[in-house]
C-alpha cells in the first residue's frame, strides 16, 4: 500500500467525519491524491485546530512532505534554516513574525511525527 494511502486511512481511522470535511476544504489548495493533501488531512483530523492553519498556509504541508518528517533536527541545521527564513535582522517586526512562523511549523512537524508510525 502506498504511503499516501496509508496516511489517508489513518486520518479516516482517527475521525472519519473530520477527515472527509478536511479533505474537501483542503482540495482547492492541495490536489487530492497528493501526499501533501493526505498529510494535511491527517493533521486536521487529529488536531482540529490545525485545519484552519493548513488551509491558510498549505505550503506547510508541502514543506513537510518535501523535507521529510523523520529526519532528525540538530541545533546547527535548525539555526541555519531559521536564519535563512528570517533574513534581514534589522527589521524586528519581520524577525518576530518569521520566528513565530518557524516555531509554528516546527510544532506541526512534531505533531505529524507523533501521528505517523515509524514504518510509514
Amino acid at each position: 500500500m502506498q504511503r499516501r494511502t496509508r496516511i489517508t486511512a489513518l486520518a479516516q481511522a482517527i475521525d472519519p467525519e473530520r477527515a472527509t470535511s478536511a479533505s474537501t476544504r483542503l482540495a482547492p489548495a492541495l490536489p487530492r491524491g497528493s501526499t501533501a493533501h493526505a498529510v494535511a488531512v491527517l493533521l486536521s483530523a487529529a488536531y482540529p485546530a490545525l485545519g484552519p492553519v493548513l488551509e491558510a498556509s498549505p505550503e506547510i504541508a508541502r514543506a513537510l512532505v518535501d523535507d521529510g518528517t523523520l529526519a532528525a533536527r540538530d541545533r546547527a541545521s535548525l539555526a541555519m534554516r531559521i536564519g535563512a527564513r528570517v533574513g534581514d535582522v534589522d527589521d524586528l517586526d519581520h524577525v518576530r513574525s518569521e520566528l513565530r512562523r518557524a516555531a509554528r511549523d516546527e510544532r506541526i512537524r512534531i505533531a505529524l511525527r507523533e501521528l505517523l508510525p515509524p514504518a510509514l
